[in-house]
């Protein structure tokens, strides 16, 4: 029993000192800008996802990551971007629709010009129907 209690500390100990190794690769993902997810993590320390999974320490480490300020300053920057953007499309849209009142007004003008002058024509042909 004595042999076996040997196994299981040294299991234990082995345990703690990759948790301490993962934590530290977690660490040096977030000094060089990397994304820290369960996958990176794996990928990056060789543990494996059952490993990263079932303990606490990592989890909350990969969690506290996900949720760290750089996650909102990226969806900042990114809302500011789309918000350019909109305004663009915004700038444009107005001088399209400036195009098209004025081309629009041109239009009309013509057709009200060509029932006038249709108008004209039907009245002629009216004064000498009524002639007859």
């Amino acid at each position: 029993m004595a042999n076996t209690d040997k196994i299981i500390e040294l299991s234990k100990q082995k345990s703690v000192n990759r948790v301490d190794e993962v934590l530290k690769v977690i660490k040096s993902m977030v000094k060089s800008g990397k994304k820290v997810t369960v996958y990176s993590v794996v990928k990056t320390s060789c543990a494996s996802k059952s490993f990263i999974y079932a303990n606490e320490k990592i989890m909350a480490a990969i969690d506290k990551e996900r949720n760290s300020t750089t996650k909102t300053e990226m969806t900042l920057k990114s809302k500011e971007s789309i918000n350019n953007m909109l305004k663009n499309k915004i700038k444009m849209l107005e001088t399209e629709k400036q195009a098209l009142i004025a081309e629009n007004s041109e239009t009309y003008k013509s057709k009200y010009e060509k029932l006038l002058i249709e108008n004209k024509e039907l009245k002629e042909q009216l004064k000498i129907s009524y002639k007859y």
